[in-house]
């Protein structure tokens, strides 16, 4: 895949992918890191193929009080060559913890301050090169402590 970024206009091509993170009826957050038998539609919903990929039986994945928490690929990947996705905290070595979000139109990574407050919005390629994920919002909320 071939990324092309120009950071004056935000121009972006890159491979558009999902993940969702929802509350599970135990009330845990669960993440969903396989997509080849999930389908978003443009409403937000999230469905899931219980047939074949040649004859698909899309039904909803999730009941109402579910809620998914839907993240979408950067097109990004960190130094290890993992992909990053909204919601990911980043470690930018000598910068500290990072959390990618969408933002104005392109994705965005904010700093976490000492008072778990976000500030400092920075574009991503800011962060790129040293940058690694250690974690996200969901599964790994210690961080942002």
């Amino acid at each position: 895949m071939n990324i092309t970024l120009d950071h004056n206009t935000a121009n972006m091509q890159r491979e558009i992918k999902f993940r969702v993170c929802y509350t599970d009826q135990q009330g845990t957050k669960q993440m969903i890191y396989k997509d080849e038998d999930l389908m978003l539609s443009l409403n937000g919903t999230v469905y899931e193929n219980y047939g074949t990929k040649e004859d698909p039986t899309w039904e909803p994945v999730f009941d109402a009080y579910e809620q998914p928490f839907i993240q979408q690929y950067t097109g990004i990947k960190d130094k290890n060559g993992k992909e990053i996705y909204e919601a990911d905290i980043i470690n930018c070595v000598n910068r500290g913890l990072y959390i990618c979000n969408w933002s104005y139109g392109y994705f965005a990574v904010q700093h976490i301050n000492k008072n778990n407050n976000c500030a400092l919005l920075h574009s991503l390629v800011c962060c790129m090169g040293d940058s690694e994920v250690v974690g996200n919002i969901f599964e790994n909320p210690e961080l942002l402590k």
